[in-house]
């Protein structure tokens, strides 16, 4: 009767012990970060601060991005993260913007931030025709 386990026995228990706590820490991460981002949305709307947390890839109409929501929308827009966020980045960037589109479609259901991104790169894209 064997009681010791072998060696590839071992590796196998470690390799489900790394598993399933990589999949427990994103799951804490991701919880934290929901719950983080809510609550500085709420205190910054309390605040009387419009802004959007955003992330991803930088692309060269950020900065109208950026024109556009300060000038016509009154919103500051931050930067948080970049093309690859870790599990608490991308809940909490999630989090914080559900609760802020959530109040600007309350205050203002004209806004679409989809109509505001189409309207950054269009106007980079009449930008850079001028170049041409």
């Amino acid at each position: 009767m064997r009681l010791l386990p072998t060696i590839p026995e071992l590796i196998l228990l470690l390799l489900i012990v790394i598993v399933l706590g990589s999949l427990a820490y994103d799951w804490y991460a991701g919880y934290c970060g929901e719950r983080d981002g809510a609550a500085e949305a709420v205190e910054d709307l309390a605040a009387g601060r419009l802004r959007l947390k955003l992330g991803g890839k930088i692309q060269p109409w950020n900065s109208n991005l950026v024109g556009i929501f300060r000038e016509r929308y009154g919103i500051d827009v931050q930067f948080v993260h970049g093309c690859v966020p870790s599990a608490y980045d991308s809940a909490y960037t999630r989090a914080y913007n559900e609760r802020v589109l959530r109040h600007i479609a309350d205050e203002a259901p004209e806004f679409s931030l989809d109509r505001a991104f189409d309207e950054a790169h269009d106007e980079w894209i009449a930008q850079m025709s001028r170049f041409r």
